[in-house]
């Protein structure tokens, strides 16, 4: 769909391509200022016929009413008045385009007043109520042929009717997807990150990420992806890089139950209020949002029973982390009930892989022996958890992203239980070390007893199932992984073992 805007009294205006029609004649000079990178001009040339042909069909189907017929032979003045440039053979920019590049100069040179005047202008060559709206079934369908639905919303308000949903055609976002990825230089969020490289060549990566204790900016080594250093709580920060993004993929927190019970409000600081900016930021761009969360918000499960967390589990959160957690999820809900933000949920069982911080069990294990010391086992090694390779994961976070239904929860998991004494022995087994050569150590508070996931629904609707379902095989990649890159997890073993040690007194 297209708008022709004209001033009051006749004169040309401008051409303002609403979301839907991006996808095959051009991208939108928003409302709100929002610039969008020049096109070449040979498309151009291309856009400018797709419209003047649209007008020209609409009168010969009889589409137009009487009433405005006068108007659209003004309209088609104005389309090839204010197309002009657009139409000539010298490759210079049309109007429309070349409003876009000043605003995109001024956002890459001027300061916040520059940019302001530039809003203030675009909004000054617009008349808002006096548009005629002209939809061609030819312009409603995305790259691969499948009509792209405009979320409901009554003509003329700019804000729903422009939104579009973008979750029932596989590869939807075409060949230059720009997505951030907050969190990416954490565990899941680099591993998601350097998968992605390897996959998805076509997928631009932008990366947010504090650069906390828990995150390490050289797990993207080599993977050649843009890298801000920033908070997920700053507004500024996340903004600047949601305006410009298809999607975001959130996998920035603060996970570890141990630090949560020492220290819960970075945990409430970055899970609850940075998810809150996040939700403002891509409510206010119209951006695609997928939140990624944890089983631990279900709460645990009675050992020895078949039941498992499904997506309708209420939640029980039982640490100061997954109660932050449960909390970001309801935000989520809450902004796309309320405020029609594009966002899905997924909750994982626990991940296993390269790139994992020490602190976690399995790598703490692994690292333990390949330092020479001897591993920790929390109490009798009963708590049960359902683990799943990180590539698992972000698959499945793929085909969230390119396949799920918007406001809707998926659990994601790979049918992995096993009880940390049994892990364990896999890590002792790999490693060539006794099967008791290990320590035990007094129970966390609170500690849960058992995760199950069932992922039913995910494997169901979007046709996901991993990949890597045998997990002493991955169990043993991950002890090769950290065998041979001593360098990545040497320089933080040391504090993270002393931290442990002011928790910890073997039995």
């Amino acid at each position: 769909m297209f708008r022709l805007l004209l001033e009051p009294d006749g004169a040309p205006g401008t051409v303002e391509l609403d979301d839907p029609v991006g996808t095959r004649v051009g991208d939108p000079v928003r409302e709100d200022g929002a610039a969008v990178d020049p096109v070449e001009p040979a498309q151009l040339r291309a856009q400018a016929r797709a419209v003047e042909d649209v007008v020209a069909q609409d009168e010969r189907d009889g589409l137009v009413p009487d009433e405005v017929r006068a108007e659209h032979e003004r309209l088609r003045e104005a389309v090839g008045l204010v197309l002009h440039d657009v139409l000539q053979a010298e490759p210079e920019l049309g109007p429309v385009a070349q409003q876009a590049a000043e605003l995109i100069d001024v956002r890459r040179g001027g300061d916040d007043q520059d940019l302001a005047d530039a809003r203030e202008h675009q909004r000054g060559q617009r008349v808002v109520d006096h548009r005629l709206v002209v939809d061609r079934e030819e312009l409603l369908t995305d790259a691969d042929g499948d009509r792209v639905q405009p979320a409901p919303g009554a003509p003329g308000q700019d804000d729903p009717s422009h939104r579009h949903t973008i979750t029932s055609h596989p590869g939807g976002y075409g060949m230059h997807m720009h997505i951030v990825v907050t969190g990416g230089a954490g565990f899941i969020g680099a591993n998601f990150v350097r998968r992605t490289v390897a996959t998805r060549p076509d997928v631009r990566i932008t990366v947010v990420d504090a650069l906390t204790y828990a995150a390490n900016e050289s797990s993207l080594d080599g993977v050649g992806v843009e890298f801000v250093k920033g908070s997920i709580t700053d507004p500024a920060v996340v903004d600047e890089l949601v305006a410009p993004a298809d999607a975001v993929v959130n996998f920035a927190a603060d996970t570890h139950n141990d630090n949560s019970l020492t220290d819960p409000w970075p945990f409430l600081d970055t899970n609850i209020r940075g998810t809150a900016v996040l939700l403002d930021a891509v409510r206010r761009h119209e951006k695609r949002l997928h939140h990624i969360s944890t089983d631990e918000v279900f709460g645990d499960l009675p050992l020895g029973t078949p039941e498992r967390f499904t997506e309708e589990t209420p939640y029980r959160p039982s640490s100061p982390y997954s109660a932050s957690k449960a909390s970001s999820d309801h935000l989520v809900r809450a902004w796309v009930r309320s405020f029609g933000v594009q966002a899905t949920i997924s909750n994982c069982s626990n991940n296993y892989g390269p790139y994992q911080h020490v602190e976690k069990f399995i790598p703490r294990q692994i690292t333990n022996i390949l330092s020479g010391e001897r591993p920790k086992l929390y109490g009798a090694g009963a708590n049960v958890r359902d683990w799943i390779h990180v590539d698992d994961h972000n698959d499945a976070v793929w085909a969230i992203l390119e396949r799920g239904t918007i406001g809707e929860t998926y659990l994601i998991g790979a049918d992995g239980e096993r009880s940390n004494r049994e892990v364990l022995a896999l890590i002792l087994e790999a490693t060539g070390r006794a099967p008791d050569d290990f320590d035990t150590v007094p129970d966390r508070a609170g500690h849960d007893l058992r995760y199950a996931i069932d992922s039913s629904k995910l494997r169901r609707e979007l046709g996901w199932a991993p990949a890597r379902a045998d997990f002493a095989a991955g169990l043993r990649d991950t002890v090769d992984w950290y065998r041979e890159n001593r360098a990545w997890w040497e320089p933080g073993k040391a504090g993270t073992e002393a931290a442990y040690a002011r928790r910890e007194t073997p039995r």
